[in-house]
């Protein structure tokens, strides 16, 4: 039951995120992009973990997991630890949009149990 209203909770912040894109759109930069389809993924994951939906082999999903969460971690350690040097070294990794270290923040905690149930879809078994 939990995991059916966190589902339907992060329906309603990617809704409430993809809105908000289409003001900034024109700033978009490569990492942005690469970062949403990464979301859309990690939803589609956690659709298909909810309901109980096979969707993909669980090895692309174990793929999708570490390439989540080494961004993410990446994305914290320069944002907090770096003071952005990495992504001024960097500057594909630089992205398009304002945000601040509250939106890095809320972004990465309301994604962390799809990143788990992402990562139980990685370590299920073939049925």
């Amino acid at each position: 039951m939990w995991w059916k209203i966190y589902f339907w909770i992060y329906t309603v912040i990617m809704v409430l995120g993809i809105i908000g894109l289409f003001s900034v759109l024109s700033s978009f930069a490569f990492v942005d992009i690469v970062s949403y389809i990464l979301n859309i993924v990690l939803y589609v994951g956690l659709y298909g973990y909810v309901f109980k939906k096979r969707i993909l082999e669980p090895k692309w999903w174990s793929i999708v997991f570490w390439i989540n969460a080494v961004g993410w971690t990446l994305s914290i350690v320069d944002w907090f630890l770096l003071n952005r040097q990495l992504e001024n070294a960097l500057p594909f990794l630089k992205s398009g949009l304002s945000l601040s270290s509250g939106d890095l923040l809320f972004a990465v905690l309301s994604s962390l149990p799809a990143l788990y149930a992402v990562r139980l879809l990685a370590s299920s078994k073939k049925k």
